[in-house]
């Protein structure tokens, strides 16, 4: 339509004309727009933010409610807090989610279509202080409902009820596929030193890479998923933890709804843990990356030999001790890289010490060398360590194992992690009474005996190696040596 009139401040052409006919029936007889309706009220706002009541003989630490084979509900009343506000975790173990890359990627796609499926009642919950979190693992499906108490047992029942009858339509399963595919694009673009260190999980725990679960998300169709979902919860192992504002009755009825709606039908099984490869003596593995980086790399993993409490204790302590002055070195006075640090990293509790440093100056060749001179003058350097130093050392590791919890929530974590161990809560407390017991000649063993076991995971970048030697990119010689342990389950 041609203006009639040009608008003299804006330049903005009109014109006249009569309503049409339509329009002016559609004004006199208006109907209501749905999403211009206001909403109903927020059904997760509390009716009551009163402390439950008090259990007769409160428990110092949680205990098992219901401990069945595969299902077990651990609980504890706070009594430290005093807020309306609880914390119930809930984990499912299932086998199935270890066994190929295709599975881990539908365990990812499945929550994540959860996540879309209940994306408004979880956001309704969220504006009431009640925040809930649907995530995959390597064993299963994660679920944390923490804030107010008072709506926790209705929002378990709708979650629930979703995680037992999903709605995995084509456009929840298109968009679930898009958002995975991304992520996972996105973590070729991570630094060297990061997709170093992902290598290093993928070979000693998760076993299946970036490019391993691309290729199986490329693959999946709806019905596979659905298909997967069916058989899902056959065989589980279920762990639940409910703390904060509860009784014990209102913990054993929010137990009872995830048995009786989800896990109906379901075989209890026992013992589902992610194994760590147990790396081999006197024998360095290498692994050497492709990356499309100008800075070189090397990360260097120096394994324990098993989870004991004392040996925890001595990597733990012996990190304490060298992560100052590796830095010091290799970063202000070397100058060799800009990332440089060694950091205590235990796996499923098998303690370990990692080395890294990124560096545009430095080959992994010449980083190699640098961290064995490094740690041949610690060894020496441990000899004339003194009993004021080493109670330094212990001090400062001590202060940050017994931190006390300044929230309920910080608790809540600390207790989930326990679960994974022996179940006593108290391993922080075990683990700074041995560091009380360490003694420099501890320290020197242990260091000794981490250099038994090491893996080193390196890329050039765009630094040419000083060196005559012949080196493949990419080289997974390392990998190689790790699966044949796994095949044989030469595991921690």
């Amino acid at each position: 339509m041609e203006p009639a009139f040009t608008e003299a401040r804006y330049n903005a052409g009109y014109r006249f004309a009569p309503l049409e006919a339509e329009r002016l029936a559609s004004w006199q007889d208006p109907q209501p727009n749905p999403a211009l309706a206001i909403r109903a009220l927020n059904p997760f706002i509390p009716d009551s933010l009163e402390l439950t009541e008090r259990v007769d003989t409160p428990s110092e630490l949680p205990i098992a409610l219901l401990e069945e084979p595969g299902f077990t509900l651990w609980y504890q009343q706070d009594q430290q807090f005093q807020r309306p506000r609880a914390d119930l975790y809930l984990a499912i173990m299932t086998h199935l989610a270890l066994a190929s890359p295709e599975n881990a990627v539908m365990v990812e796609l499945y929550t994540r279509i959860l996540n879309d499926q209940l994306n408004s009642l979880l956001y309704d919950a969220s504006l009431a202080g009640l925040n809930v979190s649907i995530s995959s693992n390597m064993r299963g499906i994660g679920l944390q409902i923490s804030g107010y108490n008072d709506k926790q047992y209705d929002m378990l029942k709708q979650v629930i009820s979703a995680l037992k009858s999903p709605s995995p339509s084509q456009a929840r399963f298109d968009r679930a596929v898009l958002q995975l595919h991304e992520q996972l694009i996105n973590q070729r673009q991570n630094g060297p030193q990061q997709l170093a260190m992902q290598q290093l999980f993928t070979g000693l725990m998760s076993r299946w890479s970036t490019e391993d679960r691309l290729n199986a998300l490329a693959e999946i169709t709806p019905e596979q998923l659905q298909q997967f979902l069916n058989e899902l919860f056959m065989e589980t192992e279920v762990r639940i933890l409910a703390h904060g504002n509860l009784t014990p009755d209102t913990a054993l009825s929010m137990s009872e709804q995830i048995r009786s709606t989800l896990l109906s039908g379901s075989n209890p099984v026992t013992g589902i843990r992610v194994p760590v490869v147990d790396l081999p003596l006197d024998q360095r593995l290498i692994d050497t990356l492709s990356l499309e980086h100008t800075d070189a790399t090397l990360v260097r993993y120096l394994q324990g030999s098993d989870r004991s409490l004392e040996q925890r204790a001595r990597v733990a302590l012996l990190n304490e001790v060298i992560s100052t002055p590796f830095y010091s070195r290799l970063r202000t006075e070397k100058q060799l890289g800009y990332i440089v640090f060694a950091i205590y990293l235990p796996m499923s509790d098998v303690p370990g010490i990692a080395l890294i440093v990124q560096s545009p100056v430095a080959d992994p060749l010449k980083l190699a060398n640098e961290y064995d001179l490094f740690i041949s003058q610690m060894l020496t350097e441990l000899e004339s360590l003194t009993d004021a130093q080493l109670e330094e050392f212990r001090q400062g590791l001590k202060s940050r194992l017994l931190q006390p919890d300044m929230r309920l929530s910080e608790r809540s974590q600390r207790y989930w992690r326990e679960l994974d161990r022996d179940g006593n809560f108290t391993s922080h407390l075990q683990l700074a009474e041995q560091v009380s017991l360490i003694q420099r000649e501890d320290l020197i063993e242990q260091l000794q005996s981490l250099l038994e076991r090491q893996y080193d995971i390196r890329s050039f970048g765009g630094l040419l190696p000083d060196s005559d030697e012949v080196i493949e990119i990419p080289d997974f010689s390392g990998t190689e040596t790790l699966q044949l342990r796994r095949q044989e389950n030469l595991f921690h």
